[in-house]
């Protein structure tokens, strides 16, 4: 066999193209045979010599042989088997352009593979055989595409693999960065990824693996998408030895795990599937569980007999965040057997956190060994942040997380409201007191006797005047899930942060949730800063003026009147990992959603534990976080500062519903409290049926347990009660058989083993039924079934509201509740109503707010929006309803529950339940409000649940620059029934809102509601959707009133002072009758003769009111506050009395717009489609001042048939001055109705006031030539219809720039160009980015307003007269700017002409855009270019233009005499421009020199323009 060094190679392959050569090595314990196969059909890899010779150095390094072939021919099951490895270097194919091997050839490498081959893929081994399946499972993904070659990022994921563990963290590279059809990560094991913040272009988004490996049906795969320069092989050792070890750990003769992130190796066991709200655990040495659930349940899982049993119950407040909140077992548990639990009693103030003791004998918590370790003030009136979360550090220090005690409030931003009876919002007493253990995570060292000493090393020294020395870390708002790394000593905790989506100018920073660690006591800033040390403003809540930033740095100043603490705090720290809603540049992998961070432990791999289950050393030093909202658990890496270096989602393809708690138990494993998938929980009367508690398993395939589920039905009743069970959903993941093994009645004994079997039970009691489910291999699957015996769940059915109902913010919402017990009776009888509970919360995104508890059937619950959220928020109502029964002889009590969401009325499109594959947008408004946009043909979005109950349209506020289309309403699916159809015309621009409504039909019931949007095929941009509205055209008016009624009553109470007792009675009855009359409106059919005469009535009503309030002799500001809310029912009701009687208006300008001192018709209509006439109607215009409108007939009439129409028209005259732009004009239509006063329905019509003359436009030559005039061509038109106008027009130009002026006579109607002469600066360009300089268009008419400001861009370059050497590079046939050569690829070098190629001839590009001396150039990336140009004696100045319309523009370096003139420069974006500057001499006689262009990362060099000029 030959022997090749890596030249050598190189020649020889390029000499033998796909023929066999090899390299012989001695043999060695490592020796192996690999198989290099490089064949292409399609993209041809430059690299692929230098990947093939490095492979073989490799093996004569380290004793491989190597075998180099691209014959197909060798994919037979005989010589496959001489290989232990098979390696794709850079092979390349497509469908079309022919596969590399036959079907014989692919089965043989497939049996290769499953025999227990090797296989190693690079780079474009992924863009290989693209129509084979197995291939493309092998290789663990398919090609998608690429973005230019740039440096780039590369994030190692695994430090423990052989080909990884020689790598840095962050390795720095220069790529062509993949993108792939799918992500792999899940599927194989990814040992590092691309960094998407570092490089541009991208398409999979934030996880973007590169390298991966995976042991694949019965084989070895490893893979990198890097390697496609032939410098990651010749110059790159830390690639080389990357590929080094994956060569060898596919070929086997090498150890590494290629399992750790794969999802086949993790088994996800339910240890407990019958929770009831489950906050947080602990977990002692031997494995048992022990859990809180809200409620004040304290239970624990022995993993001994596989049952959960209950060790206490506490009676506890669960009402708003209240109810039991943490545990965390002593360190010496095993021992003294006691246990420390954070929670609300019901019959006490204060939170406690107290120590307790487990009796072992009995299972029970011992409730009369209660020790009180603190009593935390809590205030329960509103919805507040309690914390809950502890753990212990390796020297026995206790740690305890407490909340602000503060509600949700301020707008999102700082919760600083200092006013007087505000205080709940003051989390400056609380937070930033640093006299008060709220808003903290405190630190003691609990002492045997039930006391505790302060730890050295905590925020403030015991003694400190104003201060409590229990103080670890202040400045927390709701801090979650709190872990101590005893390796380190390191804290770690969420903190669930404030809810504004935006940052404020008055305010302050946006909300941001946050990760934090602790590695010495500080203060983190609430509520003064905010994530990584964003300052809120101090605002003043009294007078909404906002001050200065808070110092969050020097630390800020608590002033508070509620802070009993230090004034001056400690300086804030910056969050660790803090994020947002939207996806957080700095940390892009955990995308975006809701928020609440859940903190989580530190992972260390520990070999000498016997567990088979526990983790890999992958994951060694690990920090483990999860995202409740996001249904998300991550591993975050740290660098050697102890920052996120790498965050990988855990898992992405196991679901994980809410993950509160995460703890690693003894053997290794991560165990997960998911508290399942409803908002509330069972405290807010949404139960979770799916919560439990999961352990998370390391295991392979084969050896992974069987998955238990069991279900029963019924599962409660008197006896005697037969149960069916069954184990549907039960299985093993490796596909063993399984057997079963039923105990119905909890006594140890196997009762059944049949997989679906009944049981009937005859006596009273509380049993958990379990089923063990088991494979052949010995492992087991457990899942219990509680069933009551003697008592029945009782029925709830929350009749009013109706889930999915509309509902308007701060409207009152009728609430009804049935209860069916069938031991108790039924609401009312039996069942006595105060003991049925309705607990309303505030929804936003995947949380809720739980608001004002209501007992009672029937009620009315009272809407808000809470300080901290507004209504473009993903925000909603939910309500619950519960009931539980007495329980039964011997048996437990029961509850039972019923809920309803509620759609806020105005619902922001965004805010979907699915959608296909559309993106967000910004409205650039200024709010922070999105839309959706890139809505295409077939595109939908859903939102559920949806009930259409008094809807009969929906309004869309949207805006096109496409082409429109049409919104389908359909129910439960995007080819469902449809209930709706309208078009969206083009509005003109992307962000040119208008609004539309489509009617609809109530179908009854709640659904899921899909607006499906249609136009031609291939239509890929309709429009882009903000909002939509749920509306009734007769039922909004009476809600509008019914709002405005209920501000008359907050009037009346702002005003009470100035008001009497009979006067506040009085407005209390007034109020009460009117909305009286509109509550039973509401509940009446809108055809119903009984819905005109309740608003007749409500009308009257209003304007006695009114009148009142006029004769009462109010002051004037009592009286205006009063009668504004009057004013407003009554429009509100006489629009909807005018609908109900047939009675429509409209006004409008003819044509829209009129020119400025010219007049336009305005007509006002009112029609009566009545059954009946209408008397004295009118219609009324007004205008602005200065205008002037004089009727053109009759704008009155004495009466109005049915058919018929009143018509008034006006002239109006707009003033000369006028400025341009959109006005609205105003008026009013009405008509005199039977015993009350006028209906007046209010009119209004946008018309454009046109500028008398306009500024149209500015063009300007691209390039000027620098010291010569040219002229700048100014467009004017004159907009009048009679008089003409005497015109100048000038230009504004930069520094150092002049322009003149131009006069012309524009006859009215007409369009006119001027021609303003303009001069750049005379010299030379100037080395950077391309200096482009704006000319604005400036145009005056005595006496008259004109209209617009065009610009235009230009940029200057020398003539070609004025330089020694001017060349415009481009093709032979494209423009060629004047006064310059052509230099084409085809001008090879010319003495006589001066200049040429004297390498062979390179590229060109003719983008056509946007001018000519940017549009062309010539270019290449296959390798160095020389032009060679004659220089005249003496220095002169070289200015090369590069740059690219179309794609960005990588560095590239410029050589000449030997040395580098030109560095390479940073990457260019596209549409970027810059100049490269550098001297040459020509000596005393002139010579010829020679400049050399390449790329050192392979990417190509561009040539726009060539000037030599003599140097200054």
């Amino acid at each position: 066999m030959l022997r090749f060094g890596i030249a050598a190679a190189l020649a020889a392959t390029a000499l033998t193209g796909g023929g066999l050569a090899s390299t012989a090595a001695e043999p060695t314990a490592e020796s192996f045979d690999a198989l290099v196969f490089s064949r292409v059909t399609n993209f041809y890899h430059d690299s692929i010599p230098a990947g093939q010779a490095v492979i073989e150095q490799l093996g004569e390094e380290h004793g491989f042989d190597v075998t180099i072939s691209d014959d197909p021919a060798n994919f037979t099951d005989e010589t496959l088997a001489q290989y232990e490895v098979v390696i794709f270097n850079n092979t390349n194919s497509t469908p079309q352009a022919g596969a590399l091997l036959n079907a014989d050839q692919r089965a043989a490498f497939q049996r290769y593979i499953q025999a227990g081959g090797g296989y190693v893929g690079i780079h474009s081994a992924s863009g290989t055989e693209r129509d084979w399946e197995w291939y493309g499972e092998l290789v663990g993904a398919f090609f998608l595409s690429h973005p230019p070659i740039q440096e780039l990022e590369v994030e190692v994921d695994d430090r423990v693999h052989p080909s990884t563990s020689h790598l840095p963290q962050e390795w720095t590279r220069t790529e062509e960065p993949y993108d792939f059809v799918t992500n792999p990560r899940g599927d194989v094991h990814v040992l590092a990824s691309f960094d998407s913040k570092s490089y541009t272009g991208h398409r999979m988004g934030a996880d973007h693996p590169i390298s991966w490996c995976q042991n694949f049906d019965g084989g070895r795969s490893w893979y990198t998408g890097m390697g496609h320069a032939s410098s990651a092989f010749t110059d790159e050792p830390l690639f080389v030895q990357h590929l080094l070890g994956g060569i060898q750990w596919a070929a086997g003769v090498i150890e590494g795990d290629c399992s750790a992130t794969s999802e086949r190796n993790f088994e996800k066991i339910q240890l407990d599937g019958n929770t009831d709200d489950p906050l947080a655990m602990d977990i002692d040495d031997t494995g048992r569980v022990f859990y809180v659930q809200r409620g004040g349940d304290v239970k624990v899982y022995d993993p001994a007999t596989a049952r959960t049993e209950l060790a206490a119950r506490f009676d506890v407040l669960v009402e708003h965040t209240h109810g039991m909140h943490g545990i965390v077992l002593d360190p010496d548990f095993a021992t003294n057997h006691w246990l420390y639990l954070y929670y609300s009693p019901l019959d006490e103030e204060n939170t406690v956190v107290a120590r307790f003791t487990y009796d072992e004998a009995t299972g029970t918590i011992d409730l009369g060994s209660r020790v009180t370790i603190f009593e935390l003030p809590s205030q329960r009136e509103v919805n507040a942040h309690e914390g809950g979360g502890m753990d212990f550090d390796a020297a026995g220090n206790l740690y305890v997380a407490t909340g602000d005690n503060s509600s949700p409030c301020c707008g999102g931003y700082g919760a600083t409201d200092e006013r007087p009876g505000f205080e709940y919002n003051d989390a400056q007493r609380s937070s930033a007191n640093t006299n008060d253990l709220r808003g903290k995570i405190l630190r003691i060292h609990p002492e045997d006797d039930g006391t505790y000493t302060i730890p050295e090393g905590n925020l403030f020294p015991p003694g400190t005047e104003g201060t409590r020395p229990e103080i670890y870390v202040m400045g927390l708002r709701n801090p979650y899930r709190i872990h101590v790394d005893h390796e380190t000593g390191w804290l770690y905790w969420g903190d669930v942060g404030p809810d504004a989506r935006v940052d404020s100018a008055t305010r302050g920073s946006r909300g941001y949730d946050e990760w934090n660690q602790a590695r010495a006591a500080g203060n983190f800033g609430w509520p003064h800063c905010i994530g990584a040390n964003q300052a809120y403003n101090d605002h003043d809540f009294a007078t909404g003026e906002s001050g200065p930033l808070y110092d969050c740095a020097g630390g800020p100043v608590n002033d508070s009147p509620n802070n009993t603490g230090l004034t001056q705090l400690p300086p804030a720290q910056p969050a660790w990992l803090p994020y947002q809603y939207e996806v957080t540049p700095e940390y892009p992998e955990l995308g975006s959603g809701g928020r609440l961070a859940i903190g989580g432990p530190t992972y260390h791999f520990d070999g000498a534990n016997p567990s088979e289950a526990k983790f890999p050393e992958y994951y060694d030093d690990t920090v483990f976080i999860a995202e409740w909202t996001r249904n998300a658990i991550f591993e975050v890496q740290l660098d050697e500062d102890g920052r996120p270096a790498i965050i990988n989602r855990f898992l992405p393809g196991v679901e994980f519903l809410r993950p509160i708690d995460l703890q690693f138990g003894p053997d290794g494993s991560l165990y997960v409290i998911e508290w399942g998938s409803n908002y509330g929980g069972s405290g807010r009367g949404d139960p979770n049926t799916d919560s439990g508690i999961y352990k998370i398993n390391y295991a392979r395939p084969g050896e992974r347990s069987p998955i238990a589920r069991a279900t029963a039905d019924p599962t409660s009743g008197q006896p005697p009660l037969t149960v069916t069970f069954s184990s549907e959903g039960s299985g093993d993941p490796d596909e063993h058989e399984i057997t079963y093994a039923w105990d119905f009645d909890s006594d140890g004994t196997i009762d059944s083993t049949e997989a679906n079997p009944s049981y009937t039970y005859t006596v009273n009691g509380d049993y958990t039924a379990q089923l063990v489910v088991t494979d052949p291999t010995g492992r087991t699957g457990v899942a219990n079934v509680p069933v009551s015996v003697g008592n029945t769940r009782p029925e709830v059915e929350l009749v009013e509201p109706l889930d999915g109902q509309v509902f308007d913010f701060g409207e009152p919402v009728p609430f009804e509740v049935r209860v069916d017990d069938a031991e108790d009776g039924v609401s009312g009888a039996g069942v006595d109503c105060a003991d049925v509970v309705t607990q309303p919360a505030l929804g936003h995104d995947q949380h809720g707010h739980p608001l004002e508890r209501y007992t009672g059937c029937t009620g009315e619950i009272q809407t808000i929006v809470d300080d901290g959220h507004d209504e473009a928020d993903n925000i909603f109502y939910i309500v619950d309803s519960t009931y539980t029964d007495r329980g039964g002889d011997g048996v437990s009590p029961l509850a039972g529950g019923d809920s309803a969401i509620l759609q806020p009325r105005h619902k922001q499109a965004e805010h979907w339940t699915s959608a296909s594959d559309v993106v967000l947008y910004d409205t650039q408004e200024g709010t922070g409000n999105r839309m959706v946009g890139q809505i295409g043909h077939g595109d939908y979005l859903s939102y559920e649940p949806v009930n259409l109950r008094g809807v009969d349209h929906l309004r869309f506020r949207y805006a096109s620059s496409g082409t429109g289309g049409t919104v389908t309403v359909r129910l439960d699916a995007v080819d469902g029934p449809v209930v709706g159809s309208g078009r969206l015309e083009p509005t003109g621009g992307s962000y040119a809102f208008e609004e539309v409504s489509i009617p609809v039909e109530d179908p009854g019931g709640s659904h899921e509601l899909f607006l499906v949007f249609t136009n031609a095929e291939g239509d890929d941009y309709l429009f882009n959707l903000d909002a939509f509205h749920f509306g009734h055209t007769l039922l909004d008016g009476v809600r509008a009133a019914r709002a405005a009624v209920r501000d008359l009553s907050a009037a009346a109470e702002e005003h009470a002072e100035a008001l009497t007792q009979p006067q506040r009675d009085y407005l209390t009855s007034a109020a009460g009758r009117i909305d009286g009359e509109l509550s039973a409106a509401m509940d009446t059919a809108t055809d119903d003769p009984d819905f005109a005469r309740r608003l007749d009535r409500a009308l009257i009503f209003t304007h006695q009111a009114r009148q009142w309030v006029g004769d009462a002799g109010l002051p004037a500001d009592v009286a205006a506050a009063l009668l504004a809310p009057l004013d407003e029912a009554a429009a509100a009701l006489e629009g909807v009395i005018g609908s109900v009687d047939g009675v429509s208006a409209a006004l409008a300008a003819d044509g829209g717009e009129v020119t400025a001192g010219e007049t336009v018709r305005v007509t006002a209509t009112l029609t009566n489609d009545g059954a009946e006439a209408v008397r004295a109607p009118a219609v009324e215009l007004a205008v602005p001042d200065g205008w002037r409108a004089v009727a053109a007939g009759p704008t009155s009439a004495t009466s109005l048939d049915p058919g018929s129409t009143l018509t008034g028209a006006w002239d109006v005259t707009v003033p000369a001055g006028a400025a341009p732009g959109e006005v609205t004009l105003t008026g009013s239509a009405g008509y005199a109705h039977v015993g009350r006063e006028r209906v007046t329905v209010p009119l209004s019509a946008p018309v454009v006031v046109r500028p008398a003359v306009s500024a149209d436009g500015v063009t300007v030559a691209a390039p000027l030539f620098s010291g010569r005039t040219s002229a700048a061509s100014v467009t004017v038109t004159n907009h009048r219809s009679a008089a003409a106008a005497e015109v100048t027009a000038t230009v504004t130009v930069p520094a150092g720039w002049t322009a003149g002026s131009a006069t012309a006579t524009v006859a009215p109607g007409a369009t006119a160009m001027l021609e303003v002469p303009v001069t750049a600066p005379a010299g030379g360009v100037v080395a950077g980015p391309l200096a482009e300089a704006t000319l604005t268009a400036s145009v005056q008419v005595p006496g008259v307003v004109v209209g617009g400001a065009p610009a235009a861009r230009t940029y200057a370059v020398p003539h070609g007269d004025d330089l020694v050497l001017a060349l415009d590079g481009g093709s032979d046939t494209s423009p060629v700017l004047e006064s310059y050569a052509r230099l084409a690829p085809s001008h090879a070098w010319d003495a006589a002409r001066g200049y040429g190629w004297v390498t062979d001839a390179p590229l060109q590009r003719d983008r056509g855009h946007p001018d000519a001396l940017r549009r062309d150039f010539v270019l290449d990336n296959r390798g160095p270019g020389v032009l060679r140009v004659t220089l005249p004696p003496g220095p002169h100045t070289v200015s090369l233009l590069t740059g690219d319309p179309d794609f960005s523009t990588s560095g590239f370096v410029v050589e000449a005499d030997g040395a580098v003139v030109v560095p390479a420069r940073a990457t260019l974006p596209t549409g970027s421009y810059a100049w490269e500057q550098f001297t040459l001499d020509g000596g005393a006689a002139g010579r010829t020199v020679d400049l050399r262009l390449s790329s050192p990362t392979g990417n190509y060099w561009r040539i726009l323009a060539l000037l030599v000029d003599e140097a200054p």
